[in-house]
C-alpha cells in the first residue's frame, strides 16, 4: 500500500474521533434530544382528550337535556351575577339577625335565589350516569357546597328557630352574624363566569404561572424591609425627634412604616385609617398588593 494514503487515512480517522469526542457536539446533541422530547410531550398533551363534564351525563333523559342546554347555563350565569349584586343590596338594607325578621321583599328574593340554585344542583346531579362522578367534578362540588350553605341559612335555620320555644336556650346573636358572614362565600360563584369568558381564564392562568416569581420577589422585599427596619430602629433609638418616635418606635412598626409610607405611600393614609382592626388592615393590604400585581401584569 501507498504510505501517503495510509497517512491520509490515519489523519481522517483521528479527525473523526476528535469530533465525536468534542464535548460541544455532545452538548448540542443532548440539547436537541431534550427539545425533541419536550415537543413530543407537548404533542401528547395536545392529543389527549379535553375534560368535558357532558361526557359523564346520560345520553337521554329530561335532566341531561336541561343541563346541556345553553339557555340553562346562560340563565344560571345571569342569576349568579344578579345574586352577587343582591348580596351588596341585602347587606346595606337588612339589619335583621335572622332572615325571618327581615323585610318581606328580602325574604322573597332570598327564597327565590335559594330555590333556583337548589334546583340547578338537583338537575345537574341527576344528569350524571354515575352519581359519584358528580362529586369528582370540581364545579359541581364547588356549587354543591355553596348551595348547601345557602339552604342551611335560608331554610333550615329559620325553621329550627320557628319550631324551638322562645324560652329555650338559643345560640347568641354573634353566632348568627358569623353564619351571615358565610354568605360572602357566595361571591365566589362569580368564578363560574370564567368558564364563559376564555380571556379571563388566560389572564388568571398567567397570573398563577407568575405567582412563584412574585412570591420570591415579595420575600426579597420582606427581607430588605426587615434589614432596614432594624437599622433605622437602632439609629433612632436614642433620638428624641418626633418623626423617629412616630415611624420607628419598634421593629414591627418600623417595618410597617417602610412598607406603607416608604413603598405604598399613595395608599398609606387609607390603610392607616383602617388600622384600628388588624383584619381590616390585612385585607386592605392584600387588596392593594393584588391589584398592583394585576395592573403590573397588564402593563407588561
Amino acid at each position: 500500500t501507498d504510505p501517503d494514503m495510509q497517512k491520509k487515512e490515519k489523519k481522517r480517522n483521528v479527525g473523526i474521533s476528535r469530533r465525536t469526542k468534542d464535548p460541544r457536539s455532545t452538548t448540542q446533541q443532548n440539547a436537541l434530544a431534550d427539545a425533541d422530547a419536550m415537543k413530543a410531550k407537548a404533542r401528547a398533551a395536545l392529543m389527549q382528550p379535553q375534560y368535558d363534564v357532558f361526557d359523564y351525563y346520560w345520553e337521554e333523559g329530561v335532566f341531561q337535556r336541561i343541563a346541556k342546554s345553553p339557555w340553562f347555563d346562560n340563565i344560571t350565569i345571569g342569576l349568579v351575577c344578579l345574586n352577587a349584586i343582591w348580596i351588596a343590596i341585602e347587606i346595606d338594607n337588612n339589619n335583621a339577625s335572622m332572615l325571618m325578621d327581615a323585610d318581606l321583599y328580602i325574604i322573597v328574593v332570598e327564597f327565590s335565589f335559594c330555590t333556583y340554585f337548589f334546583l340547578e344542583v338537583v338537575v345537574r346531579f341527576f344528569s350524571f350516569k354515575r352519581k359519584l362522578d358528580a362529586f369528582k367534578d370540581f364545579w359541581f362540588a364547588f356549587d354543591f357546597i355553596l348551595v348547601f350553605n345557602m339552604v342551611v341559612e335560608t331554610w333550615i335555620i329559620p325553621i329550627i328557630f320557628t319550631i324551638l320555644p322562645v324560652g329555650r336556650a338559643l345560640p347568641n346573636l354573634s353566632m348568627l352574624r358569623m353564619v351571615r358572614m358565610v354568605k360572602l362565600l357566595r361571591l365566589s360563584r362569580i368564578a363560574r363566569i370564567l368558564r364563559s369568558i376564555p380571556e379571563l381564564v388566560i389572564v388568571v392562568k398567567a397570573i398563577g404561572f407568575a405567582s412563584r416569581s412574585v412570591a420570591v420577589f415579595m420575600l426579597l422585599w420582606l427581607v430588605i424591609i426587615y434589614l432596614f427596619a432594624v437599622v433605622m430602629r437602632q439609629l433612632t433609638s436614642s433620638s428624641d425627634d418626633p418623626a423617629a418616635k412616630k415611624y420607628f418606635p419598634d421593629v414591627p412598626s418600623a417595618m410597617v412604616s417602610l412598607l406603607l409610607d416608604g413603598i405604598l405611600a399613595d395608599y398609606a393614609p387609607f390603610i392607616h385609617a383602617m388600622g384600628i382592626n388588624p383584619l381590616w388592615w390585612f385585607l386592605l393590604l392584600c387588596f392593594v398588593l393584588l391589584s398592583s400585581v394585576t395592573i403590573m401584569y397588564m402593563l407588561v
